[in-house]
């Protein structure tokens, strides 16, 4: 398999990774539950590490690009979703926008 395409899943198990982190943190509770704490570590943990294995592949401003608006994207639709968080129009905006970035960004290579 094509190393940068090994690294662009690296980079999405990465997101995922960090979305699940973002959720435990949430449940942690302030890290009051344990479980949660710790799996919100170990998340954090295994993103940061994918993510830095991707970046021998990608691009640093296109792999923190790509990392952060995709589970910024993510977890707000997690959080209408799971938590009945609002989603007014500006927030759907905000987030359109935020893609529409991260395509421009991947664009230039």
């Amino acid at each position: 398999m094509n190393s940068v395409l090994i690294a662009w899943l690296l980079l999405a198990f990465s997101v995922l990774a960090e979305v699940v982190g973002t959720v435990a943190l949430k449940n942690s509770n302030g890290f009051t539950n344990l479980n949660f704490t710790v799996s919100a570590a170990a998340s954090f943990l295994i993103a940061i590490w994918l993510m830095s294995i991707s970046l021998k592949q990608i691009d640093m401003g296109i792999t923190y690009a790509v990392w952060a608006g995709s589970a910024t994207a993510i977890l707000a639709i997690v959080g209408v979703i799971h938590y009945q968080e609002s989603m007014p129009l500006l927030k759907i905006f905000g987030m359109t926008m935020v893609v529409i970035g991260v395509i421009l960004l991947n664009l230039t290579n």
